[in-house]
């Protein structure tokens, strides 16, 4: 009998996550690095609001990566909830679409940078992460390597407040 292989991580990125993975390189733009072991998957309005100003290398990478269909885009989806996630005026529509893409998408992993839209979708128990913890959770379960880890923390920081960049550079020394 075969050993069922682990699926490939599945992860739903708003625009923030998304532009800072596609922005900065380590070797390459750190969302390919990325595209090398865990599905990405963004919502129609995602795509087009990361792709909109064609002039900006990040807008490139991702319309690019879009095109090869290596990023998988999705439709907006109609939920039972999408009067309550319209009402949350200090979220932007970007970040209310991709709250409401994850409620439809249970086994995918919700990235978002964003406090408010972090609340949001707490609040709608879809246990949202931030992208430097994404970083530090795949390193322990095994699906990235350390070194690699570090390279995008390291390359991504001027992003991030400074004490967030060194709380998830010590968890990633613990490691």
């Amino acid at each position: 009998m075969e050993e069922a292989k682990n699926p490939r991580p599945m992860v739903i990125l708003d625009s923030s996550p998304l532009i800072t993975l596609a922005l900065f390189p380590v070797h390459q733009p750190a969302l390919e690095t990325i595209l090398a072991f865990a599905d990405v998957v963004v919502v129609e309005t995602v795509a087009v609001e990361t792709t909109a100003f064609l002039k900006y290398r990040d807008a490139v990478v991702i319309k690019s990566l879009l095109d090869a269909q290596k990023i998988k885009r999705h439709e907006l989806p109609v939920t039972k909830y999408d009067d309550l996630i319209g009402a949350y005026n200090k979220v932007d529509e970007g970040e209310r679409d991709t709250i409401r893409l994850a409620l439809t998408m249970p086994d995918a992993r919700l990235i978002l940078d964003d406090a408010a839209g972090f609340v949001v979708a707490t609040h709608f128990d879809l246990n949202p992460i931030m992208l430097l913890d994404l970083l530090v959770l795949w390193v322990r379960s095994g699906v990235l390597e350390k070194s690699v880890a570090q390279k995008i923390v390291a390359s991504v920081a001027s992003r991030y407040s400074e004490a967030f960049v060194n709380h998830t550079r010590f968890k990633l020394g613990e490691l």
